[in-house]
C-alpha cells in the first residue's frame, strides 16, 4: 500500500516550507522509506479565519483542526500535515511546538516556536530550524502510528517542554520505540544502528 501525504501551507508558512521541503520528505521517508506520494496545497482560508484565538494570539489547536476536517473532508488514505507560522496551544497548556488527531490522521506543526531563539525575540539559523522540523514530524509521526512518549530523554518520542529540550535529543527513535515501530512492520534508522 502506497502512503499518501498532503501537506498543506498557509501564506506566511510556505516560503519555510518550499525551502525545507527536503527535509519533510526526509522525515516521512525515514518511516514509510519511497512508499509515499506528497502533496502541497494552501491551507483553506476559511479555516484559518474561522480557527479561535486565546488572549496570547495564539491559536487553538482543537478548533483548527476541526475546522480543517469539516472544510477539507478525511480520506482513510491520506496524511495531513499542517504547518502553521502562527503559535498554537492545546486546552490548559502555554503552548505546543506540533499535535496529531489520530483518527483523521492530522498532524499540525507550529513554526512559530521552532524558528525562533530560547527567548523568543529573534530568528535561528536555517540548520537549526531543519533539525528542529525534522524531530517534529518524526515526533508526530510516531504518534500516528500509536507511540507514547518515551521516558528516554534522547529518543525523538521524548516529551519536549521547551525548545531547549527539543535541540537536546536525537532525531532518532530509541532501541524500545524501534522496537515497537519494528512490530508494526516499519523499519526505521537507530542512532546507533543504521537501518534495522
Amino acid at each position: 500500500m502506497k502512503y499518501k501525504f498532503n501537506i498543506w501551507v498557509e501564506p506566511d508558512s510556505e516560503d519555510i516550507i518550499f525551502r525545507n521541503i527536503d527535509v519533510v520528505e526526509a522525515g516521512i521517508s525515514f518511516i514509510f522509506w519511497e512508499n509515499y506520494e506528497l502533496d502541497i496545497n494552501r491551507m483553506p482560508e476559511e479555516v484559518l479565519r474561522r480557527t479561535e484565538f486565546n488572549e496570547r494570539n495564539q491559536l487553538d489547536i482543537s478548533s483548527l483542526i476541526k475546522l480543517f476536517r469539516s472544510s477539507v473532508k478525511p480520506e482513510s488514505n491520506i496524511i495531513d500535515i499542517i504547518f502553521l507560522s502562527k503559535d498554537i496551544y492545546y486546552k490548559d497548556k502555554d503552548y505546543i511546538f506540533a499535535a496529531t488527531h489520530i483518527p483523521s490522521k492530522t498532524i499540525v506543526i507550529s513554526l512559530y516556536r521552532l524558528s525562533r531563539t530560547y527567548d523568543l525575540k529573534g530568528f535561528i539559523d536555517e540548520n537549526t530550524l531543519r533539525t528542529r522540523v525534522f524531530k517534529e514530524i518524526l515526533h508526530e509521526l510516531g504518534h500516528l502510528l500509536g507511540l507514547d512518549h518515551c521516558s528516554d530523554e534522547k529518543c525523538v518520542m521524548s516529551f519536549s517542554p521547551n525548545l531547549r529540550a527539543l535541540d537536546e535529543k536525537l532525531p532518532f527513535f530509541c532501541r524500545v520505540c524501534v522496537d515497537k515501530l519494528k512490530d508494526m512492520g516499519y523499519k526505521v534508522f537507530t542512532s546507533d544502528e543504521g537501518i534495522i
